[in-house]
């Protein structure tokens, strides 16, 4: 709660904060990823399930030498 008198509880006027005394995680405002940051969040993604197959190729190569 921020501390605001009717401002956070079910009485107010919102019934949620999003004020930085809330722990800071609703913005003011709403706030879409710009393309830029799509771009990179799916690059990262990606770089991510790359090393994910890797990973289970190598694991898939161990366990067919074995046998």
């Amino acid at each position: 709660m921020c501390g605001n008198v009717g401002h956070c509880d079910r009485g107010g006027r919102h019934g949620y904060c999003h004020t930085e005394a809330a722990g800071g995680y609703a913005p003011r405002w709403r706030r879409f990823a710009t393309r830029e940051e799509r771009v990179s969040e799916l690059q990262q993604y990606l770089k991510d399930l790359q090393a994910e197959a890797q990973a289970v190729q190598q694991r898939l190569d161990e366990v067919t030498a074995q046998q």
